[in-house]
């Protein structure tokens, strides 16, 4: 049998992070540097190693007069999230979809209840194919690219569509920090527009 495997040497890595209500489900997004780890109820559930230099798809980047620029977040069609895991489930319905970030790196840690699915796009693909929100002009790839999603197990049952809006802001802020200090976001006024951008975009399907 004459079999074919496709050289995945040169890829860019990256995961799929969703952002879902931090508060209500007790969780914290946290970077120390080099890994980006999501905590819920003080356990650690997922670690994301971060490369030096690393090259986001998604952009988050201060501009003058403390506005905030946000490009390619990515909408996950087909797909919600399961707020007890995080995980994300498949659910066949165009109508779900989960919001998040698409960060350079792979995953090195995920709780036993979590599983990872990886896709593999051409880098001729650029990415046409997905739906990202305040999509950038110019997305170029150099390299190939896999995604990770991290994905459960988990019936599909009647989903609800959520977001972070109405959310105390300082606590928002808070659970928040590891997406804020993952894209150098220091100066207090920038955290503040970010944290009201980011309320007012992310909506997500949950079960």
């Amino acid at each position: 049998m004459d079999e074919r495997k496709e050289d995945v040497s040169n890829l860019d890595e990256y995961v799929f992070v969703p952002i879902i209500n931090p508060v209500k489900n007790n969780i914290d997004y946290l970077y120390d540097g080099q890994k980006l780890i999501i905590n819920k109820e003080g356990t650690k559930i997922v670690e994301i190693s971060i490369p030096t230099n690393a090259k986001h798809i998604t952009k988050i980047t201060p501009k003058n007069n403390h506005k905030i620029k946000i490009r390619n977040i990515l909408i996950l069609f087909g797909y919600a999230v399961d707020e007890d895991t995080l995980g994300l489930v498949q659910t066949l319905d165009l109508f779900t979809h989960v919001d998040g970030v698409l960060v350079n790196g792979r995953i090195t840690m995920l709780s036993h209840s979590l599983s990872k699915q990886e896709i593999i796009f051409s880098k001729d693909n650029n990415l046409n194919e997905l739906y990202f929100l305040r999509k950038s002009s110019k997305l170029e790839l150099q390299n190939d690219v896999k995604i990770s999603l991290i994905t459960t197990l988990k019936i599909v049952r009647k989903s609800t569509l959520c977001s972070l809006r109405n959310i105390n802001k300082e606590k928002l802020k808070e659970r928040l920090k590891g997406i804020i200090d993952l894209y150098g976001i220091k100066n207090e006024e920038d955290i503040e527009k970010l944290v009201v951008k980011l309320s007012h975009v992310i909506w997500y399907n949950n079960i």
